[in-house]
Order: structure tokens, then C-alpha cells, then sequence
């Protein structure tokens, strides 16, 4: 057996070859640890990716060409349903008597299922539902425009 010549590791494969699978399993671990984050983080997976002002000025438009502003407004006039100025992140009664806080996920569902949860003194059959309307992704546009008119 000929001694090792510092080019060729066990099973005759190049230094290289081992080199090379270091470093892709290095970037592999990274890029599965850095997803595991992502997911793990405030929002997770349901979190849209864009989230920002130009997600918020298309959640504005959006809710514009829908009508929600008919029914919603955002000075916190009084209208057929609660007022958008301030709602994010407060707490509502609903007509059950119970307290919920208004984070992204009872936004998301109140678009998406209006009568599930009815915030006390609205009528319950007024909104219609956007289940098969709008996309998650308009969905999420428009909570995120409610949240940025502030808490």
C-alpha cells in the first residue's frame, strides 16, 4: 500500500469531493435552520412576506374596490360596522359577552367569516363573507392595512 500523497482521501475520492459535501450540508443546515425561524417567528408561516407599505397601500386599495370602507370607517366615525381607527391590537366585546383582542388573526377571521365572532351592538347578518372571494394573500393586504392605522 502506497502512502497517502495529500490529493486523494479514503475510497479514492478527491480532497475536493469532501470539501465540497462539507459545504453543502453546512448550507443546507443553514437555510433548514433559517426556515424553522421564520416559521417559529411572531406571524409564522401564515405571515405574508411583504408585509410593509406598499402591502398596506395595496390593503387600502383593496379594501376601497371591496366596499369595507362603505360599511367601516377609518376616522372612528360611526358607521353599519365597527370602526378600522384603532382597532388592531384592542380589545372588543362581542355580543356573547366575551373580550378578544383584535390581533391578525381575528382580523383575518372576521373577513373571512364575519359571523363567527359579532362585536356587540352590530348587526350580525350585515357582511357578507370572503372566503371565496379574496385570496389569503388579499386577506392578509387588508389586515395589514387595519393595522397600520394604528392600535
Amino acid at each position: 500500500m502506497s502512502e497517502w500523497d495529500g490529493t486523494t482521501w479514503p475510497f479514492g475520492k478527491p480532497a475536493s469531493f469532501f470539501a465540497g459535501a462539507a459545504i453543502g450540508a453546512f448550507f443546507t443546515t443553514a437555510i433548514a435552520l433559517a426556515v424553522m425561524m421564520w416559521i417559529a417567528s411572531p406571524g409564522g408561516i401564515d405571515r405574508d412576506p411583504m408585509a410593509g407599505a406598499a402591502v398596506s397601500a395595496d390593503g387600502e386599495a383593496l379594501a376601497n374596490a371591496q366596499g369595507c370602507t362603505a360599511c367601516h370607517s377609518i376616522d372612528g366615525s360611526t358607521l353599519t360596522g365597527p370602526s378600522w381607527a384603532g382597532l388592531a391590537g384592542s380589545v372588543r366585546t362581542l355580543a356573547d359577552g366575551t373580550d378578544v383582542v383584535a390581533d391578525a388573526a381575528y382580523l383575518r377571521q372576521s373577513i373571512l367569516e364575519p359571523r363567527a365572532q359579532i362585536v356587540d351592538g352590530y348587526p350580525a347578518a350585515v357582511m357578507p363573507q370572503y372566503r371565496d372571494t379574496l385570496s389569503i394573500g388579499e386577506v392578509n393586504q387588508i389586515v395589514t392595512y387595519i393595522q397600520s392605522l394604528g392600535p
